[in-house]
């Protein structure tokens, strides 16, 4: 049996302003915590290094890198931040 529910034109107004502030603050949420994530290969090739001076500069702590699901990868802006470093220096 399916029950019946009455509401007033601005009970639906304010669900539905609700509703958009909800989704609005999800939204800004989803989109700081969008990064993108580099492969060895990706993370080379924006460089223009090889894979054994990227592994040195890991190694050496010049560049983050990130275990995701046994896997090596490297957040693009912490790559461009470190190439930025390398370029200063």
């Amino acid at each position: 049996m399916q029950d019946i529910v009455i509401t007033t034109h601005q009970e639906i107004k304010e669900i539905t302003e609700r509703l958009e502030r909800i989704e609005n603050r999800l939204l800004s949420v989803t989109n700081q915590d969008q990064e993108e994530f580099l492969t060895t290969e990706e993370t080379c090739a924006l460089l223009k290094i090889s894979k054994p001076t990227l592994h040195r500069r890991k190694m050496k702590g010049e560049i983050q890198f990130h275990r995701i699901g046994g896997m090596i990868r490297f957040k693009r802006s912490e790559v461009m931040e470190a190439a930025t470093r390398a370029k200063v220096r």
